[in-house]
């Protein structure tokens, strides 16, 4: 009898222990836009999702996700906002693609650098020996004019152009989409591929989803190098809010751990990547 009465406890026991409640891990809360590729989208195609899953996984928590469109207001409706049932928690925690020291946000250590390309169509009159800018400057006036130029209002790109003289055939383009559904990599992307456009100068990571989502080998990227009097290179971070200094110090010490892994994700997306003296890295 003692020994069934002993069995009978550690079963007792053991029983009240699997039907106890469990605490899940927190998870990695991610404010990102849904339909934003190559950066994320609901579905994870993007790149800063890849990252956001590496982190997750390191940490042992699961990714959670806040969606909204990365327009203005971005912030505030998503780092800054709070929950609507608990005034003392945010909806999210982390935006994983930030410039690096853009007051809005506190920024972590960079994560990759990257720079604005010339992005063309290799059938495009004149293009076929282009290798350098010098090579797009040597060309004629009546060869360049031919070209159907994207033009952004906003972007470093846009006084390149006048720079260069390309700007007087040029096709202006709004840098942030009014479609929630359809961002403007994916506008520029089928104006391209429709023939609409031979020539935009862009974002790297948009640049290298143009050319690796249009008809494989029809268009090419130059990526471009910072002139004296416009910026085109860039270091890009994550951001958190302010004063959230212990989860700052967390992503750095994550981005400084699996910076190799980083970059093989931000190869994979074909981003032309710079050093931290702005060397263009091998693919």
């Amino acid at each position: 009898m003692p020994n069934i009465a002993r069995h009978l406890t550690l079963i007792t026991a053991i029983l009240l222990l699997s039907s106890a409640p469990t605490h899940a891990a927190p998870a990695f809360r991610v404010c990102a836009d849904p339909s934003n590729l190559p950066f994320s989208n609901q579905q994870g195609d993007g790149f800063e999702n890849k990252i956001a899953a590496l982190f997750g996984k390191a940490l042992h928590r699961p990714v959670e996700y806040t969606w909204f469109p990365q327009r203005i207001g971005f912030i505030r409706n998503t780092l800054k906002a709070k929950q609507p049932d608990n005034d003392n928690a945010y909806l999210c925690d982390v935006v994983m693609g930030y410039p690096v020291g853009f007051d809005q946000v506190a920024t972590t250590r960079p994560y990759y650098r990257s720079t604005y390309a010339f992005v063309y169509a290799k059938q495009a009159a004149g293009m076929a020996g282009i290798k350098t800018v010098a090579d797009i400057d040597a060309l004629d006036e009546a060869t360049r004019r031919q070209w159907k130029i994207a033009m952004f209002d906003q972007s470093a790109g846009t006084p390149w152009l006048i720079k260069h003289g390309l700007a007087e055939n040029a096709i202006p383009y709004p840098s942030l989409s009014g479609d929630a559904d359809k961002n403007t990599a994916e506008i520029i992307k089928d104006d391209m591929a429709a023939g609409k456009v031979d020539v935009a100068v862009l974002w790297g990571p948009i640049a290298a989803y143009v050319v690796s989502h249009t008809p494989k080998g029809r268009f090419a990227m130059l990526p471009l190098q910072s002139e004296a009097d416009i910026r085109f290179d860039f270091a890009m971070s994550m951001g958190v809010r302010h004063g959230d200094d212990e989860r700052k110090n967390q992503l750095d010490q994550l981005i400084g751990k699996h910076a190799k892994q980083i970059t093989a994700i931000m190869k994979k997306y074909g981003v032309p990547l710079l050093d931290k003296d702005g060397h263009l890295l091998k693919q």
